[in-house]
């Protein structure tokens, strides 16, 4: 597969399957193969890190000053159209993933976090007393049955 697609009939180092429309909403995802959005942040960042860097090496390879022997005529009205259609496609890359930020949720204050701290807490000391309820009960069904099986034992002999 090539990493670059070529704009005007011009190479521009932008991979074909980075997604960098003309549009700052986050990759769409179907209900069948839900991704969470850290997932779907984390694919957008390595999707710009990728922009940048086949940006940096269109540049590199096509400016006026590169040293070697250019193999066609530059053409700099071209060479600037491909530079503001990359940068575009970074800043859309990035305006969807501040827009995908902004989903995430936000974090929790100090407070609600000793709060919710203060309730874990309390449910954990609230279980240990139910199990140790449980110990007792299991122990009380124990006795009884024993019990009732020596009730049992002495209906049946009489």
């Amino acid at each position: 597969m090539s990493m670059e697609n070529t704009v005007n009939g011009t190479e521009t180092g932008i991979d074909a399957n980075s997604n960098a429309n003309s549009t700052t909403e986050p990759p769409i995802v179907d209900n069948k193969k839900e991704i969470d959005r850290l997932t779907q942040l984390q694919i957008l960042i390595d999707q710009l890190l990728e922009q940048f860097l086949l940006s940096l090496t269109y540049i590199n390879n096509k400016h006026k000053l590169n040293g070697t022997e250019p193999k066609e005529e530059f053409d700099d009205k071209q060479f600037n159209q491909n530079l503001e259609e990359l940068s575009n496609d970074l800043i859309i890359k990035c305006r969807q993933i501040l827009k995908l930020i902004d989903l995430l949720p936000d974090a929790i204050d100090e407070k609600e976090e000793e709060n919710q701290i203060t309730r874990i807490k309390d449910l954990s000391k609230e279980l240990e007393d139910i199990e140790v309820l449980k110990k007792e009960k299991l122990i009380e069904k124990d006795e009884l049955m024993k019990k009732l099986g020596s009730l049992i034992k002495e209906f049946i002999s009489l």
